[in-house]
């Protein structure tokens, strides 16, 4: 009986530390998959939307970076 109550025992450790290392993976992956799905949001800005902000930049007086007011002058 003390050896069934043992093995019992040890496989309810076994698994609870089996569930533990799946939740951890899971959390991870959880997080790599915010953290990629963040990025595509942030890499859908426009070109449009760009030169929209540095001609707003222009009209409100405030100085351009240098690469972008070198892209200006060429048109």
């Amino acid at each position: 009986m003390a050896l069934l109550e043992a093995e019992a025992r040890h496989l309810a450790e076994e698994m609870a530390l089996k569930q533990a290392e799946m939740e951890s993976k899971l959390q991870f992956n959880r997080s790599l998959h915010l953290e990629a799905h963040g990025l595509d949001h942030t890499l859908n800005i426009t070109d449009a939307f760009t030169w929209s902000y540095f001609e707003l930049l222009q009209w409100l007086g405030l100085d351009l970076p240098d690469f972008e007011r070198m892209k200006t002058n060429r048109f």
